[in-house]
């Protein structure tokens, strides 16, 4: 690294380090896209959210419901005469591909629960075996 550093022409740069994490395979992507978002999408449809017209749709509930976050204003000295549109918290989609495969799992097993609980649908776990 330091080589390459050394190597860099003069100028102004930034630099970003981010951790690194384990991005889920190819079978648990698929096993995602497959069975989850698939059942999710026939489960929502099912109940009458006619509005989820793609498997898209279904995967866009899922992170709203799942892996979004909630930002909360930090407080700050309020310029005078600036009114703020909104002064509560602001809930953002988080991303099924920044998470751990850890995380990931654990994201699924509450989406397995939920499934059953709210939509009915029993979703199975990557390896499980279905007979019929």
């Amino acid at each position: 690294m330091k080589q390459r550093i050394s190597e860099l022409k003069d100028g102004e740069y930034t630099w970003e380090v981010t951790k690194y994490f384990n991005q889920r395979s190819n079978q648990e992507n698929k096993y995602y896209w497959a069975v989850v978002v698939e059942l999710v999408y026939e489960g929502l449809r099912d109940l009458g959210y006619g509005e989820i017209k793609t498997r898209d749709d279904a995967h866009n509930a899922i992170k709203s419901l799942f892996f979004s976050k909630v930002i909360k204003p930090v407080p700050k000295k309020r310029k005078v005469g600036r009114p703020r549109k909104h002064e509560g918290e602001i809930v953002v989609a988080g991303s099924t591909a920044k998470v751990t495969t850890k995380d990931f799992e654990e994201k699924m097993e509450e989406i397995r629960r939920w499934s059953a609980e709210y939509l009915g649908v029993s979703i199975p776990e990557p390896n499980e075996k279905i007979f019929f």
